[in-house]
């Protein structure tokens, strides 16, 4: 058996010395943990959890701090600059003692010991050493992070929490499989856990606390707000705080780097804020992580793409052996791959693939670098393909794009349903898009004298 990590996201949230504070609370502390509920917030006790976190920011003194959390219609909350910030410049800088993060474990000396013994008998999970952390100190009414907890969202907006009806919202989307896989994902990492570890361990995982309920809304915390440095999570308070949004220059996306002399997560702006205004970052990914886990499309987005498999052979193609030979040189897989399609270009190793596909014997015999040599009979029949499969893809929806416009602009729908038909609509501009483009590349060749060699 495997310690099976749970399957690593793209969000943004893509031994220092421990606060004597922090305490580990026993089993009898512990033993009137209730499930967190989801439930709707009261804007009023909102607001007092969001000045309860920032009084807490405030007693830590920050070394750097140009930010503050304010209540937001339509986002719950974001960071506000308390002064001018200028592009480039550091704006928050957070000590390592004030983050969730695998290195205050020691701390805790038998949940600590425990997941030593884990790696040791698996190997390294930071994914459940965060989460077990982040549920500890959840049912921790003395955790010194306890302001930041309260202030994690209870009721989570993501796919993950769709009902059945809600998800049949994305029929036609690759998305409506990977959801419900993920779903079965979680089911079979939590009973793994429950057998092998938390009742091998009933003292230091209680069942109140690592109940699935418990794990599963952990899960969508950490999918959401893990912020990645030297590649291991983290929960970083205030930086995890800030909404998303491109800037001037959506090329320059989120990074904070660890300050070792500092020991702190250090985030420098990508554009320039004034007092008083939402400061936000560009996560840089595309709307199906953004609403697979964090709950929201972002428009514009340039990052943005659309996921399409493809199907490059055929068992009766009397070429198979030499093709299939010739797309696993270009790493290819001749059953089924997903290439993300962005409406603006076809990427290369596409064109490539569909080059070898569309290759007969004589050709496939005499030329040793098909992928990049281009033939405009060839070529039309290449982009000719892509966008059959587009095409078919786009039909795969139960409405089009135009019924979901309409859609939206009539109103009544609830968050959820919102943000799924947002998705998909998403999704179809950009098919539509691709279509577009491989009818103009296809209408621009022109059949040439001679085979003309390039490299895509």
């Amino acid at each position: 058996s495997s310690w099976d990590p749970a399957a690593e996201s793209l969000p943004m949230k893509s031994s220092p010395q421990v606060w004597s504070s922090c305490v580990f609370l026993c089993a009898l502390v512990l033993s009137s943990a209730l499930p967190i509920p989801q439930t709707q917030e009261d804007d009023q006790h909102l607001g007092q959890l969001v000045a309860s976190f920032n009084d807490w920011v405030a007693k830590i003194n920050f070394p750097v701090n140009k930010l503050k959390v304010q209540t937001l219609s339509g986002m719950r909350a974001g960071a506000i600059a308390t002064e001018e910030i200028q592009d480039n410049e550091l704006y928050l800088s957070v000590p390592f003692q004030a983050i969730l993060s695998e290195q205050v474990l020691p701390q805790f000396k038998d949940l600590f010991a425990v997941t030593q013994e884990l790696a040791n008998q698996y190997g390294s999970d930071n994914f459940h050493v965060l989460l077990f952390l982040l549920l500890q100190e959840m049912h921790n009414p003395k955790s010194f992070w306890k302001p930041y907890l309260d202030l994690l969202p209870r009721r989570l907006e993501v796919p993950l929490y769709f009902s059945e009806d809600e998800l049949q919202l994305l029929k036609g989307s690759t998305l409506l499989k990977e959801i419900q896989q993920e779903g079965a994902q979680i089911d079979k990492k939590f009973e793994f856990l429950q057998k092998r570890i938390f009742e091998k361990y009933p003292r230091v995982f209680l069942k109140d606390i690592y109940s699935k309920e418990n794990y599963v809304w952990a899960t969508a915390i950490l999918n959401s707000r893990s912020i990645w440095i030297n590649g291991r999570r983290h929960l970083i308070p205030l930086l995890d705080m800030i909404n998303c949004m491109e800037g001037p220059d959506p090329t320059r996306v989120h990074f904070s780097r660890r300050n070792e002399t500092a020991n702190t997560a250090d985030t420098k702006a990508s554009w320039r804020f004034q007092t008083g205004e939402q400061v936000f970052e560009n996560y840089g990914q595309s709307n199906r992580n953004y609403f697979q886990y964090h709950g929201f499309v972002l428009s514009p987005n340039t990052h943005d793409c659309v996921d399409v498999p493809f199907v490059f052979l055929k068992d009766d193609d009397p070429h198979y052996s030499v093709k299939n030979t010739l797309l696993r040189q270009i790493g290819i897989n001749a059953l089924s791959k997903g290439f993300c399609l962005n409406g603006r270009n076809v990427p290369s190793d596409l064109i490539g693939a569909m080059r070898i596909v569309h290759s007969k014997g004589v050709e496939l015999n005499g030329n040793p670098d098909i992928p990049n040599t281009v033939s405009a009979k060839k070529d039309i029949a290449v982009y000719k393909h892509i966008k059959t499969v587009c095409r078919e893809r786009l039909n795969g929806y139960s409405t089009t794009a135009q019924e979901d416009e309409q859609l939206l602009a009539s109103g009544g729908l609830s968050s959820r349903q919102r943000s799924a038909i947002l998705f998909r609509l998403s999704e179809k501009r950009l098919l539509q898009q691709t279509i577009q483009l491989c009818q103009d590349h296809a209408k621009s060749l022109k059949t040439p004298k001679t085979e003309i060699k390039t490299e895509l």
